[in-house]
């Protein structure tokens, strides 16, 4: 674990928050630069944080040199006065950050990963993990709750608590582990997240991690994904984020199911997503869900981190909310 530790406060340390205006924002045929050096990885989210719609971001860039100049001269005028905040590593703009520092500042979170380390050793919680998330520039610690939740048919979880750890910003959510074949992926409990003070940071989380009611609702939920065949639109949401050749290989199921749907006069591909929710296929939730934690854990290297980003919400989105099609009708003249 202290190999581990010491490797991610080094990641973070190769990273720098820095502030900047509009004036400072540059535009070449690659697209945008923050002070002539550092190349914008993320342009959308940079062009959302200024408010400009993904639209009009859209039409910007397809004649980027010719077009900039426009936008920038009106936000110039909008925004003259506005800084916003950034994450640089090298000659990169990794991340926005929603606070903006007074300067240049090199990150470091090595006191609050401590405390947090030493907050799960003494709530006698196990330690899960570390990592550092190179898209939003947080550090991911996890931790387990010691008690298994026995699902039935040999199928255990167990229950934690993640925390992200950002500039000047730290969120605490519940999350779900389950067992069976190692997979160590984790789907978090959405609605469970705190955005909390870097101040006692690990008394926050002895108070978050004592909550039991995460537990209390793993067998519900497994209950109801196994009972349930899967919408069109929850197995798009994992074979989708797939690369059409990797899809072939892990979800190969997928292009059978739009072609059998064609072949009834369904183009699935042109229906809206609320349509494709109430679109029944031949795939049992639970195993469309597995397969989601599945790749997520054990294909990390070859989907790419943003791809196991999109599977980790897919399958969190599936447990949390429950399946598509468990839905009932009340018909007083149903014969």
């Amino acid at each position: 674990m202290t190999a581990q530790v010491t490797y991610v406060k080094n990641q973070v340390k190769a990273h720098t928050a820095l502030p900047f205006g509009v004036k400072d924002i540059s535009v070449d045929r690659q697209g945008l630069k923050i002070y002539d050096k550092y190349r914008v990885q993320d342009t959308k989210q940079l062009m959302n944080t200024l408010g400009i719609k993904d639209n009009l971001s859209n039409d910007i860039f397809v004649k980027p040199l010719e077009n900039w100049g426009v936008i920038k001269g009106a936000l110039e005028l909008i925004e003259r006065s506005k800084r916003f905040g950034g994450v640089v590593s090298e000659d990169k703009l990794v991340s926005m950050i929603s606070s903006t520092p007074a300067e240049a500042v090199g990150l470091d979170f090595d006191d609050r990963i401590d405390e947090i380390v030493n907050a799960i050793e003494d709530a006698g919680n196990e330690f899960h993990g570390i990592g550092f998330n190179p898209i939003t520039c947080k550090v991911e610690i996890q931790s387990k709750n010691n008690d298994d939740v026995d699902c039935g048919l040999g199928d255990l979880w167990k229950f934690g608590t993640n925390v992200n750890l950002g500039f000047n910003t730290q969120e605490f959510a519940q999350f779900y582990l389950r067992l069976v074949c190692t997979n160590g992926m984790t789907t978090q409990e959405n609605l469970q997240v705190r955005a909390m003070s870097s101040k006692n940071i690990g008394k926050q989380y002895e108070k978050f991690s004592s909550s039991k009611i995460t537990a209390e609702n793993i067998r519900p939920r497994v209950t109801r994904l196994r009972d349930a065949r899967a919408s069109f639109a929850e197995v798009r949401k994992i074979a989708g984020a797939l690369k059409a050749e990797d899809r072939k290989v892990f979800a190969p199921f997928y292009d059978d199911i739009v072609l059998d749907y064609f072949n009834r006069g369904y183009d699935l591909d042109k229906m809206s997503a609320k349509q494709q929710r109430f679109v029944f296929t031949d795939q049992n939730l639970y195993d469309v869900f597995n397969l989601g934690t599945n790749l997520a854990s054990h294909q990390r290297e070859k989907l790419g981190p943003q791809k196991v980003m999109e599977l980790n919400k897919a399958c969190s989105d599936i447990f949390q909310n429950g399946p598509n099609l468990d839905v009932k009708f009340l018909d007083i003249y149903k014969n």
